[in-house]
């Protein structure tokens, strides 16, 4: 994450969508940044100077690996096995106050206390970022980096879609057979296909950002994009930004022109041929930028089509196996 974070370090992230993230992992419940928030948790004003970025992913993804002892926990056990688990807010004769990790304090008559001893664990939960994609990410630590404060100008910035999510699933059809959705990855197979195949997500863009996680070990796939069906071709038209064997981070034209441009072998160095890997491209009028793992593949000119649908491949006479995951687009 750091290194992704590092090589992407140029390519605006927004803090107005960063907000949504921070919003929706709950983080405001506990820590406070840009005046607002809960102050269970060490203040945010400022992290992104105090605390290398390494050291902030760290912090965040593994919150128990050291706790400062003035956020460290108590576990509180009461008469007849009731437990509360905080930081002790006060210590009194005749009483405790707890103040629980939602941002509420309770108090306990000391006569009930039966023990205290220190929380092994963080109360800051793991597996924060586990639903958090690569992009979102980067605005999250724009937020962060802000202290919270948000530009007016990108106050208005649209969110990322989630075209995996509950929300939007109804609007992939086309040709679905070989594809399945195991949670939140698209896993899509194929063997000796007579003619490529493609999962068709139905609503059209023109200018966007998108991304998404693909692992295609020893695949042919790729993203259609500003692409339309034609019934006298087996094949959708428009573009398709290429995944799997020789072709990672390539920009192809399916209406009979091919590769429109490629990256230098040199650049082939950021695949990573075993595992995932996280595409970013971003279309907008006649140019099309292509990155993979952080790292430029592409920036081609080409304006042939100006809006389309999207759709994933499965590519014909070949057995494979690709999964997609963390598929999201942003209209500009």
């Amino acid at each position: 994450l750091s290194a992704f974070l590092e090589l992407t370090a140029e390519r605006p992230a927004s803090s107005a969508r960063g907000a949504l993230v921070y919003g929706q992992l709950g983080c405001d419940a506990c820590h406070v940044l840009g005046g607002g928030g809960g102050g269970w948790g060490p203040p945010l004003d400022g992290v992104a100077k105090r605390m290398a970025t390494g050291d902030l992913l760290r912090a965040i993804v593994e919150p128990s690996a050291e706790i400062a002892d003035r956020y460290a926990s108590t576990r509180v056990t009461l008469a007849g096995g009731m437990r509360h688990e905080g930081r002790l807010a006060r210590e009194g004769a005749n009483e405790l106050e707890i103040w629980l990790p939602a941002g509420t304090r309770i108090v306990v008559p000391r006569k009930e206390v039966i023990a205290t001893e220190p929380a092994e664990l963080s109360p800051m939960p793991t597996g924060l970022l586990d639903g958090v994609s690569l992009e979102q990410l980067r605005d999250l630590m724009a937020h962060l980096s802000a202290d919270g404060a948000i530009d007016p100008a990108d106050a208005a910035g649209v969110a990322w879609i989630d075209l995996l999510g509950d929300a939007n699933r109804s609007h992939w059809g086309g040709q679905t057979a070989g594809w399945r959705l195991e949670g939140r990855v698209l896993e899509g197979s194929a063997e000796d296909l007579p003619q490529s195949t493609y999962l068709v997500y139905d609503q059209p863009f023109s200018d966007f950002e998108i991304e998404f996680d693909v692992f295609a070990p020893d695949a042919n796939s790729g993203l259609q994009y500003r692409s339309r069906i034609d019934p006298s071709s087996p094949d959708l038209i428009g573009y398709q930004a290429d995944v799997g064997k020789a072709w990672w981070g390539s920009l192809f034209a399916t209406d009979g022109r091919g590769a429109i441009a490629q990256p230098e072998r040199e650049e082939l160095h950021a695949v990573n041929w075993k595992g995932w890997n996280h595409y970013y491209i971003r279309i907008e009028g006649d140019r099309h930028v292509i990155e993979l793992n952080g790292k430029p593949m592409v920036d081609a000119r080409d304006d042939v089509f100006t809006t389309g649908i999207f759709a994933l491949q499965l590519h014909q006479e070949m057995k494979m196996q690709v999964w997609y995951a963390n598929l999201r687009v942003r209209p500009l």
